[in-house]
């Protein structure tokens, strides 16, 4: 039911890409295409859910691109993607692009969901698609106190409704590639003392982004990708109880963002690129604020890179700036340079990779951020930001036969004001770290994928300095999933996440005195099962069961998902 805001340190999965990689040369793709992946992490990031969302799919032939922007819900398996055709050379064989695609199901306890995309017009040059989303949950959710305590079923009705459009023209040597989408979503605070009353928040948001890239394959050409988006946000508060009362919007916001590089290469191997970014943010603190307050971030990233034979080396220096005020909630250096240093090594052709990374930035979190991370916040009315000086990170990747990937990754990171969220009553309040906090990751990946058969195993253990300082951030947690498929028309897939025990912190009143009050929460497993019958190109029907333990499941203090449950739905594509 909501989008998980876990504390990582590693470059996780990245060497999963490889076997794709590897199957992207079988497909005819030019041999003078070159591909890049370079391992990119974050010390804290919003991922995409734990419990893969991959369609099974032999009957459709999407050849879609799903670009994730997720609000994690496991329950309900809760996604949100943006199907785009891609500008890559088609596959051999007959390729048969759907115009239409639909996903209908329902869970209970009652949680609707509808996926609706239609593409007018798709082409290797010109592309158009419309798309709607539903996802909903209605009834009542358990309600901890202290983490462990249950106190009663409360109200949790919450609901996401979405439409958008998106557009892609290509050319020989470039594209351009436009989105804009409207969403409203509505969360249901939970107040067990007072079940009659009803807080919530009701979330509007409008996007609209423009990006232009070349694809021009010939290494020695001038390199350019351009990001421009907008986004407005408004927070709606409301408040019911016996007598209804409704509140206006109690934060606005617009949010302005620019990523932009260039580049070229000499004599094949030698590369120089400047990477230029900004995010700016532009808000009332409150309801009654007249004036627009601003915060923001900018910087320049000159990079040099030597790819030659084995060797992939990228050297450079990032600068970093914070700009405006957020009522001293900006961290100190509000201007640094960081490194962007990264070296990889082919120690086997095509198996065996080696690497290490050294980055480091300053980190804006919007009001549409935190939003996002956790919809049940306590709107303060500002900007939160944190930096990290340094992260290094250091690992190797392999496969073998193009079936068996495997990975292991240690990374170091030093993070200043990290965000991490607390109790607060009903509501949930975001908290930046007093001090810095020095995180060590190890983790690992196997991956097995064969006709057949598909395994994943991924894991990270984390030890953290100041466990206060990043609270709700297992220690250690695992995904795995497994799934089969009988002749590429009926599949089996069992999927499972599981973390141990977190540090959750509760405000409490002592005294006339405001204290954080610390507590553990247990450890907990997410056991899914889905199993899907491809009747036929069109048809598609599955059932799931979601939460198989009728574990207490906790992302947020005292904040509880619901339990064991179940459903079906039916895919559809012409």
């Amino acid at each position: 039911m909501m989008k998980r805001y876990i504390i990582s340190l590693t470059a996780a999965c990245i060497f999963l890409l490889v076997p794709a990689f590897q199957a992207a040369g079988q497909n005819g793709i030019d041999s003078k295409v070159e591909v890049t992946r370079d391992f990119e992490g974050k010390v804290a990031k919003a991922e995409k859910s734990r419990l893969d969302t991959r369609i099974e799919d032999s009957l459709y032939n999407f050849k879609l691109n799903f670009d994730y922007a997720t609000f994690y819900r496991p329950y309900s398996d809760l996604y949100e993607f943006f199907p785009q055709h891609t500008a890559a050379p088609f596959s051999d064989g007959k390729v048969r692009n759907p115009w239409f695609y639909a996903r209908l199901g329902v869970s209970y306890p009652l949680m609707p969901v509808a996926d609706i995309y239609v593409a007018p017009y798709s082409g290797r040059k010109f592309s158009f698609l419309f798309y709607l989303n539903h996802d909903s949950y209605w009834g009542r959710l358990p309600h901890m106190e202290q983490g462990t305590v249950y106190a009663g079923d409360v109200k949790g009705d919450n609901m996401t409704n979405r439409a958008g459009a998106s557009f892609s023209f290509r050319w020989t040597t470039g594209e351009v590639l436009a989105d804009v989408a409207y969403s409203n979503r509505y969360y249901t605070y939970r107040e067990a003392s007072y079940p009659d009353n009803a807080s919530y928040h009701d979330y509007d948001n409008l996007k609209a982004a423009v990006k232009v890239r070349s694809t021009n394959p010939d290494r020695n050409s001038f390199y350019y990708d351009v990001d421009f988006s907008y986004r407005y946000f408004g927070d709606r508060q409301h408040f019911r109880s016996f007598v209804p009362v409704t509140g206006g919007y109690g934060v606005t916001e617009h949010v302005a963002g620019l990523d932009a590089s260039f580049g070229a290469t000499f004599k094949s191997y030698h590369r120089i690129y400047l990477r230029a970014f900004s995010t700016t943010s532009m808000y009332n603190e409150s309801a009654s604020a007249a004036s627009l307050q601003h915060t923001g971030t900018w910087g320049l990233t000159p990079t040099y890179k030597w790819e030659k034979d084995r060797w992939r080396i990228g050297a450079g220096v990032a600068f970093s700036a914070l700009f405006g005020s957020s009522k001293g909630e900006l961290p100190s250096p509000r201007m640094a340079f960081y490194p962007d240093v990264k070296v990889e090594f082919e120690a086997v052709r095509n198996a065996f990779w080696l690497y290490m990374k050294a980055t480091g930035d300053h980190k804006v979190y919007t009001h549409y951020d935190i939003a996002l991370m956790n919809p049940w916040f306590d709107n303060q009315g500002h900007v939160l930001a944190s930096y990290t000086p340094i992260s290094a990170e250091a690992g190797f990747r392999g496969v073998v036969k193009d079936r068996f990937s495997y990975g292991l990754r240690a990374n170091y990171s030093y993070v200043g004001n990290m965000l991490s969220f607390f109790s607060n009553g009903m509501y949930q309040s975001p908290q930046l770290a007093d001090n810095q906090i020095q995180i060590l990751t190890a983790g690992a990946t196997l991956r097995w994928k064969s006709k057949d058969f598909y395994a994943l195993a991924e894991f990270d253990y984390r030890y953290m300095s100041d466990p206060h300082a990043a609270l709700m951030t297992p220690a250690f947690d695992l995904k795995a999933e497994l799934e089969y498929n009988i002749r590429s028309r009926v599949f089996f897939n069992l999927n499972c996440y599981f973390r141990t025990s977190t540090v959750g912190a509760e405000m409490t009143s002592a005294a006339g005195n405001e204290v954080l009050n610390y507590y553990t929460v247990p450890a907990f497993a997410d056991l899914g099962f889905r199993i899907t019958w491809a009747i036929n190109p069109v048809w598609s029907v599955y059932v799931e069961g979601n939460n198989l333990a009728n574990a207490r499941i906790q992302y947020f203090l005292n904040y509880v998902e619901p339990g064991i449950g179940g459903g079906a739905g039916v895919y559809l594509k012409f």
